[in-house]
């Protein structure tokens, strides 16, 4: 059993979503989020993938 398998029903708790990572992203896009399509690999819980999803961005996610 490895660390994650032991980590995973609190892993949100332990790491929550840091808005500020959302509000980067926009940034970067230019403050539109609609129309976009982004990659998020090692999304964990995809917490992040949720949010920007929520902001109408198109996000691909993965993690092993």
């Amino acid at each position: 059993m490895s660390s994650y398998d032991i980590l995973v029903d609190a892993y949100d708790e332990l790491f929550p979503l840091n808005g500020a990572m959302v509000h980067f992203i926009e940034q970067q896009m230019g403050g539109r989020m609609g129309g976009i399509h982004l990659l998020d690999a090692g999304c964990g819980t995809g917490a992040l993938v949720i949010a920007l999803a929520r902001h109408n961005a198109g996000v691909k996610a993965f993690d092993l």
